[in-house]
């Protein structure tokens, strides 16, 4: 039943159970779950039964709506607020820098949650914060990836890769002329890293989203 693996109601709709013990005897690694809109794809994946299960979604509202099935949400710092400094979003909090905002740091609410998604058999990230805790050595080593909206993942890659320079960086460093060539695209992006400050770093970036 499915309050057997968690889930806050009594029976399943029809082919979830079915759906569930497929996915789980197969000895394939990927799997593409597409079905009508009432199905019940969420509950499929939170049903697995070998943890830790990471999902994936494309929207904080989706991350929401997994919340009401029991699992725990995490989402990036612009979503809570500095604990030192009133008003201020923890993204921009000067603890993105070296600096102690909240004492002891375990205090700081944005952490608070990480953590607690991090340490769940269960979790919600969404793409664009996915990305970002991918490159900090977040929320790996899990039985499960789940891609919810799986259309989207193109999308979600494209921007997580993206690259915006400031506006005034055109004005000051010449672009490549043959902007085809990645041989040019590395020399430009070595000079680049020679004129921006040490805060554009990657490791020093706040996790978005």
């Amino acid at each position: 039943q499915p309050s057997d693996r968690g889930l806050p109601f009594p029976t399943w709709r029809p082919y979830q159970q079915e759906t569930l013990d497929a996915i789980e005897s197969s000895p394939a690694r990927w799997f593409f779950l597409v079905a009508p809109t009432g199905f019940g794809k969420s509950a499929v994946a939170c049903a697995l039964s070998d943890k830790p299960v990471l999902l994936l979604t494309h929207t904080k509202q989706l991350q929401d709506q997994y919340s009401e099935l029991g699992v725990a949400v995490a989402k990036g710092r612009q979503n809570f607020e500095s604990l030192r400094y009133a008003g201020v979003s923890a993204d921009i909090a000067p603890c993105n820098w070296g600096e102690s905002c909240c004492t002891p740091r375990s205090s700081c609410p944005y952490i608070r949650q990480r953590d607690h998604a991090e340490r769940s058999p269960t979790k919600v990230l969404n793409y664009a914060y996915a990305a970002n805790c991918a490159r900090q050595g977040l929320f790996q080593n899990n039985a499960w990836l789940v891609c919810d909206e799986g259309h989207l993942i193109d999308d979600a890659v494209g921007e997580a890769l993206a690259v915006e320079p400031p506006s005034w960086l055109g004005a000051s460093l010449e672009w490549p002329h043959d902007w085809q060539s990645l041989e040019a695209w590395k020399a430009w992006s070595a000079r680049v890293g020679k004129i921006l400050p040490p805060i554009a770093s990657a490791g020093s970036m706040p996790y978005r989203r």
